[in-house]
């Protein structure tokens, strides 16, 4: 049986943090009384990687975000006829996965503009033979058409479904990333990713006191298994991201200062060569639709790129003493400035 993993320690502590090492499958280590293994649910399902080597898991993956083919160790966890999810090792200093959910490709949009028309055309012959007052109703009969399907209509037409039926529609892709200071294993399932969801704990940022440089905060937190907004950002333009929410910020950055956090999120955004409107910091309580790619919406809605609003700063940080709060708004609020 393997030892257990160190846990990095905190800032100060006269011990040096272990180095990072990758998730990958491990001999029962941390058992507890029952036999459950980190947490295991007793009679849930053991499933392995298909690729079980540290280094096929690992790709070649360097530090800090960047390198590494990303190939290597997958968990197929769950499929059906609309979604997979698979899981993928991620640097951390214990072992941590990435979760990808993709949905499969769909059949194309209905071309409602050309087959409305045809369809109005025989508004009466449809009522009075079919007994159809609305020729609107059908829409969902001629979409059930699929591409072989035809419908003859009265005065002699036919609706083809290959004819009225859009290009084949790719499926979403939400990439949800465990504690890591490099994804690179996970690269390759991320890929085209609708939304990636990334940690960043640190950011330098000097009006809190960074000294030193940028480099050298990147280098402490990859050496505590952790990722700056910089190497979130970097993964995400790697892997082709459309949109980046950012998660898992160290305690010193307070939700309720939106400067701060937008700060981290351009910082992220800049690395990725993203908008600004597609990188955002997260918050309790944010919920973020995941639209289909061809629906020219948003990738991330108004509410993720606003403050985070009251109630989300109390459940995050119970108890809310208003006093305390207030200081913080002042020292570090929107009147804060965060030049770096």
């Amino acid at each position: 049986m393997t030892p257990p993993h160190q846990v990095p320690l905190l800032r100060n502590s006269a011990r040096q943090p272990v180095a990072p090492i990758s998730a990958r499958p491990v001999e029962r280590p941390n058992i507890d009384a029952e036999g459950n293994a980190w947490g295991e649910i007793p009679g849930s399902r053991d499933v392995g990687p298909e690729a079980p080597s540290l280094e096929a898991a690992r790709g070649g993956g360097g530090g800090g975000g960047g390198g590494g083919g990303g190939g290597g160790a997958v968990w197929r966890l769950f499929e059906s006829d609309e979604i997979s999810v698979c899981a993928a090792p991620v640097e951390h200093t214990v072992p941590c996965v990435g979760y990808v959910v993709a949905e499969k490709d769909k059949e194309g949009r209905l071309l409602v503009d050309k087959a409305l028309p045809m369809l109005e055309a025989n508004r009466k012959a449809i009522f009075d033979l079919w007994g159809v007052r609305d020729p609107r109703a059908l829409l969902k009969k001629v979409k059930a058409l699929g591409m072989d399907g035809e419908l003859a209509l009265p005065d002699g037409q036919v609706l083809r479904g290959s004819e009225l039926m859009g290009e084949s529609r790719r499926g979403r892709k939400l990439v949800v990333l465990g504690d890591c200071c490099d994804a690179s294993p996970c690269a390759q399932l991320a890929r085209g990713a609708d939304l990636l969801i990334h940690e960043a704990t640190n950011a330098y940022l000097p009006t809190f006191g960074d000294r030193g440089g940028g480099e050298k905060l990147q280098r402490e937190t990859y050496r505590r298994g952790h990722s700056t907004p910089q190497m979130a950002g970097e993964f995400a333009r790697r892997v082709g991201a459309r949109a980046l929410l950012l998660t898992h910020f160290s305690q010193r950055y307070h939700p309720a200062s939106f400067k701060v956090m937008q700060t981290i999120a351009k910082q992220a955004a800049d690395a990725a060569r993203l908008p600004t409107d597609c990188v955002a910091a997260a918050y309790d309580t944010l919920s973020v639709p995941l639209w289909a790619p061809d629906r020219n919406k948003p990738p991330l809605p108004a509410e993720a790129l606003a403050p985070a609003p009251r109630h989300a700063v109390q459940q995050a940080y119970e108890p809310v003493d208003d006093t305390k709060l207030g200081e913080w708004m002042a020292e570090y609020g929107d009147d804060s400035s965060m030049d770096s």
